[in-house]
């Protein structure tokens, strides 16, 4: 009987040992699988990535294009002009100026009688640019020529009122008070004549006033009122300009800032006269315009300038 039991549980367990072992394989395979399929699939994605990359160091298209650029470096910034600490040849535009011009007009006010010139006619130092109509300033001249003799009369009656009274005090014929009254009206006389004489003074100068002279030799470059026009004191009338005193202004870019000197040479090109020449440096304004990123060198043309005028354009070599 025992013997019995014993053969059944053992044939119970090697059914059970025969029946599990395919299901734990199959169970362990299918737990392996997802461990190994990512290092299946990365190691094709790396290898193709290193091979384009290798590809891509050693192409030729690459090789060519790193070869400019280590020239373009070592040639210096282009930008700039600036070769190894050399300035590169560069043309700048610039303008014919005078180095004089303004404005004239008239101290006194009136009425334009008379236009002597127009523009682009040449004047000398002292002529008579245009003169005001002078008739009122002429009666009043003679109005304070008149004041002025009256003035004179005055004085010369209260001398002679003041001689007869010290006479008269020296005989004990007046009194000390009589003798001050006529020494007041001497002064007060004396007083009214100088007065007299700074009117007629003022109203002469006024009248020389009404003729409007030139400052300086140059050119009428503009004509700002006519004849027949009202003018107020300061009103501009002519806008001079000085050509015999020919300059130029550059508008050099900033990056030659520092390198450019007063009293250096720099060739000029005038293109409208098809015409070489030179400028002195002799001033250089040290402020940068913001919209342009430019500064203005200034410098005197050397040589004949009979044929230059101003506003003609120019070019500049640096």
């Amino acid at each position: 009987m025992r013997n019995r039991k014993r053969l059944f549980v053992s044939l119970i367990v090697a059914t059970a040992t025969l029946t599990g072992c395919p299901g734990q394989k199959q169970q362990e395979g299918k737990i392996s699988l997802p461990t190994d399929s990512p290092v299946v699939k990365s190691q094709p994605e790396k290898e193709p990535s290193e091979a384009a990359t290798s590809q891509i160091e050693n192409s030729p298209k690459e090789a060519a294009v790193q070869k400019p650029t280590a020239q373009l470096a070592s040639s210096g910034t282009a930008g700039t002009g600036i070769s190894e600490g050399k300035q590169i040849s560069a043309r700048i535009s610039g303008t014919v100026t005078v180095a004089r011009q303004g404005q004239v007009s008239f101290k006194v006010a009136g009425h334009i009688s008379k236009a002597n010139v127009r523009v682009g006619d040449r004047i000398k130092k002292g002529e008579a640019l245009a003169v005001l109509d002078d008739k009122d300033y002429i009666l009043r001249q003679r109005l304070a020529k008149v004041s002025v003799e009256l003035a004179k009369v005055n004085m010369e009656q209260g001398r002679r009122d003041l001689a007869r009274e010290e006479q008269l005090k020296k005989e004990n014929v007046t009194t000390q008070t009589a003798l001050e009254r006529i020494q007041t009206n001497v002064t007060n006389a004396q007083l009214q004549l100088s007065q007299a004489q700074l009117n007629l003074e003022q109203i002469e100068k006024a009248l020389a006033d009404t003729k409007l002279v030139a400052p300086f030799d140059g050119v009428i470059a503009k004509q700002l009122k006519v004849e027949g026009e009202f003018v107020g004191v300061g009103n501009a009338v002519y806008e001079l300009s000085d050509i015999g005193q020919i300059e130029v202004t550059l508008k050099v870019p900033e990056t030659y800032l520092g390198r450019l000197k007063v009293g250096e040479q720099v060739s000029l090109t005038l293109p409208s006269l098809n015409k070489s020449s030179k400028m002195r440096v002799t001033r250089v304004v040290p402020i940068v315009q913001e919209n342009s990123r430019t500064f203005e060198v200034i410098g005197r043309i050397e040589g004949d300038t009979n044929a230059i005028l101003p506003g003609q354009f120019v070019e500049a070599q640096l």
